[in-house]
């Protein structure tokens, strides 16, 4: 475990977050620190990892409203910014860029993900946007039903109703800037994003499914930027530009390269209750940053649809893994 190599002492392998790569780190003048980043990490770390992801994402309804551009050209620049940050964390960790059919494709299901959700934003409140977003659990029941012969449930029918209910009163009370169409892409969203998580299940690596991420932002930014151009051009006031460089490097590439990380060391189930602090924390930031406070139809709409959705994932556990206690070791 310990010992000597003639150039200094040797510390044992510790773990870090770019898998797929060894690293050397100088410890002193004479002695090097080794640790292999494809080792996984304690789960109560991974949990503590998925935690800063949710808060990471929880920020995006606030920083898009401070950024005065147009929807489209945020999402072009913040795509642009993230784009070029995770190429370079795939070259930092000694990955290469995935190029295949999965991810081509289902890059764009992405593209069509942060494009809504970011011009979204500008045409609703960020509790309806990230509660409509939410609703992607029930897409992915849908779906499963639909192409993989999965069968409904009863309480699979009570959560999708109640949450039909919750985004019905969503829509219902207009809120600041909330329209009606604002509201139809939030749930766009919840569409793509049940989309990227069954086809991103499909994916054989942890480089394969990070380039689904790159290859949305490669498009969204390639399409997007032509708006750059178009609207009266951008504002580059300090807020305009300190919300973009977080939307970019922080809520958008530091969160996917956490969540991939936490989504391979933790239980999927604990990953997804934890998630729920984005819709928890989401209206608070616009709160405190942009003061944009949602009615109480909104929060009883937004409340429904988050419980349902929580309960009837922890359901969904409790099945499984009475289901698995039943399987005899050894089958």
């Amino acid at each position: 475990m310990f010992g000597n190599s003639g150039r200094g002492r040797m510390i044992p392998s510790r773990r870090g977050f770019f898998p797929g790569k060894t690293a050397r780190i100088r410890t002193g003048v004479t002695g090097t620190m080794k640790f292999s980043v494809d080792r996984p990490i304690a789960p109560k770390n991974a949990l503590f990892c998925m935690a800063a992801c949710a808060f990471l994402w929880s920020t995006s309804g606030a920083l898009i409203k401070l950024v005065r551009w147009n929807g489209m050209a945020i999402a072009g620049m913040r795509s642009l910014i993230a784009g070029v940050v995770l190429l370079a964390y795939l070259k930092l960790v000694g990955k290469k860029l995935v190029v295949n059919r999965l991810t081509l494709t289902v890059g764009f299901a992405v593209m069509l993900k942060f494009v809504c959700f970011t011009v979204g934003n500008k045409l609703t409140s960020s509790a309806n946007m990230v509660a409509l977003q939410y609703t992607n659990p029930v897409f992915v029941l849908i779906f499963s039903m639909l192409f993989f012969g999965q069968r409904f449930r009863r309480k699979d029918i009570a959560v999708a109703l109640a949450t039909a209910g919750g985004i019905a009163m969503l829509t219902l009370e207009g809120t600041g800037d909330a329209t009606m169409l604002g509201n139809f892409l939030g749930l766009t969203v919840g569409v793509t994003t049940a989309i990227m998580h069954l086809m991103n299940g499909k994916a054989k690596s942890y480089a394969e499914s990070l380039s689904i991420n790159i290859f949305g932002n490669i498009y969204t930014a390639v399409l997007m930027c032509p708006f750059f151009f178009i609207g009266g051009g951008l504002s580059w006031d300090a807020g305009s530009v300190t919300g973009i460089l977080l939307l970019g490097l922080l809520q958008q590439a530091a969160a996917y390269i956490v969540y991939g990380f936490a989504i391979r060391n933790a239980p999927t189930l604990n990953c997804t209750l934890i998630a729920a602090l984005n819709p928890l924390f989401n209206p608070v930031w616009t709160a405190l940053l942009v003061h944009e406070y949602p009615g109480p139809l909104t929060l009883a709409g937004f409340g429904i649809v988050l419980v349902s959705i929580t309960l009837w994932t922890l359901s969904n556990a409790r099945d499984k893994a009475a289901e698995q206690a039943k399987t005899p070791r050894g089958e």
